[in-house]
Parts: structure tokens; sequence; C-alpha cells
């Protein structure tokens, strides 16, 4: 039986892991799933640990993905539902916590188990930072690792006066990596959203 592994990167309520969960369980005799979800607002994180507490197949990580594994900011909305680790992302306040942030690969090497011989989801929601986890697993020689990208078709690095600068550079490295981004959010049109396991199955 073949492990999966989907890292959710951005939990917020867990609306994709519930679209995962509910399409596993047509899958549960082909594939087994582990779910690690990455969320760095510490009460969504709080949330989403009590409401999981009974599958034993999700895990949920209080971290910010960032580019250092240190102690950062996350700038709060007023909704916290947008809330990032740069201070010019759209509709962010002056408002902060702090939280431990990871490096993606990191993070992979602590708490995923046999990681290059699984098949490896990511979703990324994460605000701006999408371009720390290309750059990371680049550097690292750890994305011909990850079987799909999913997650919104939007680019958050555009809603980051911060990271104009590096809009060219983010889109060269989807082009020049041929990274593809299949649509996984549960927040607008979840019914379009694929199914990860008859995506791995094609």
């Amino acid at each position: 039986m073949k492990q999966i592994n989907y890292i959710d990167l951005g939990v917020h309520s867990g609306e994709e892991i519930d679209i995962v969960l509910n399409d596993y369980n047509q899958y549960k005799e082909k594939f087994k799933l582990s779910i690690y979800g990455v969320e760095a607002d510490v009460d969504w994180c709080s949330q989403l640990k009590y409401r999981y507490e009974d599958w034993e197949e999700v895990k949920i990580y209080n971290k910010a993905i960032s580019n250092d594994n240190k102690e950062i900011k996350l700038f709060l909305d007023n909704k916290r539902l947008g809330s990032s680790i740069f201070s010019t992302k759209r509709n962010v306040t002056d408002r902060y916590i702090l939280v431990q942030g990871i490096k993606i690969t990191d993070f992979i090497k602590n708490y995923i188990n046999d990681f290059e011989n699984s098949i490896n989801v990511i979703k990324l929601n994460i605000e701006g930072a999408e371009l720390l986890v290309y750059q990371d697993l680049i550097d690292n020689n750890m994305l011909q690792y990850i079987d799909l990208f999913c997650g919104h078709p939007s680019h958050d690095i555009l809603k980051v006066n911060e990271l104009s600068d590096k809009v060219e550079e983010y889109f060269n490295i989807i082009k020049n990596n041929n990274i593809q981004i299949k649509y996984l959010c549960g927040e607008v049109n979840s019914e379009q959203s694929i199914n990860i396991f008859e995506n791995i199955l094609k």
C-alpha cells in the first residue's frame, strides 16, 4: 500500500483537509494517508487540534513557513483570514503575534518519515511565502519528490508590496520547473476542487 503525505501549508479552518479526508474514504484500500497541517495562527491551530484530535491521519503544527528556523512575526488582518509573515501584504494590520518559523525542507526532515519513497502532495495558501517554499525545495534538491502542488490558482505574491521585486523571479521559478498548481480550495467553488487520489492514479 503506497504512502501519501498530504502537507497542508496554511490550514486556516481545515477546509481542504476536510475535502481530502472525505475523498480518502474511497481509497483506503489503495493508499495510506498522513496529513501534516501547518498553521501559523495560534488561535486557528488550537481549534484545529481539537477538531482533528480523533483523526489518527491528521497532525497539526503551529509554525510559520519561513526562510529561517527562528521566531517570526505573523501580521494579522482584522478577521484573521489572511495573516502573513510579510507586513506589507494586502489587508494585514500592524498587529502581530510571534510564532516559530521553519523552512519547508526542515519541516519535512523533522516530521515526515520516508519522504523520498512516498507520494507527496503540498497545498499552499501562505499569503506570499510560497516563493520561499519553491526556493527552499529547489536549493535542497527536494522539488523532485513533490508529486502534486495544489491550492488556489491565484498568486499571493502579487498582494505583497515588499516582494514586488521578486515577482519575475517567482514566475520564472514556476515556469522553469514546470510547477503546476491544481485547484484545491474549500472556501469557494469547493466542488471544483481536484480529488488528489484520482489525480495521483492518472
